[in-house]
């Protein structure tokens, strides 16, 4: 029973690094993992975190699935809701060419948002949950 439980926490993990430093995604929060293996809680009371993504500043984006938004966190502290009124079941997320890319998962489409926060649909794609970008800059989406 235990691997079970185990595998479920797995697969709904999601995880972003920030130099050395690794950011994971566990049921309403976010953890930070240091170099020295040491660990915090970066943020907690979150609805469903599934997506986590670094801008070229250093700033945390996170989709919550739970309430729809994509949330920015900046490194310097602080926090704000990026995007809250386009994104629906937002899962993964990833930067290009400086737009952030999300996978909107009941809209059936993978919006691209410009660094205002401004969103349109960059392609409809039959419930998308994650996306990559390959070296050559070509979007996967999963």
């Amino acid at each position: 029973m235990k691997s079970r439980i185990l595998l479920i926490l797995i697969l709904f993990a999601v995880q972003a690094s920030r130099g050395q430093h690794i950011f994971l995604a566990v049921a309403n929060e976010i953890q930070e993992f240091l170099p020295d293996g040491e660990s915090s809680v970066f943020e907690t009371g979150l609805s469903a975190p599934t997506g986590l993504a670094f801008d070229g500043n250093g700033n945390l984006f996170v989709a919550d699935y739970g309430i729809n938004s994509v949330l920015e966190f900046y490194q310097g502290g602080g926090s704000a809701f990026y995007a809250s009124n386009t994104v629906s079941g937002p899962e993964g997320m990833a930067f290009q060419g400086g737009y952030l890319y999300v996978a909107n998962h009941w809209a059936n489409d993978v919006e691209r948002f410009n660094a205002a926060g401004q969103g349109s649909i960059f392609a409809t794609v039959q419930a998308p949950t994650g996306i990559a970008f390959d070296s050559n800059g070509n979007l996967y989406v999963g």
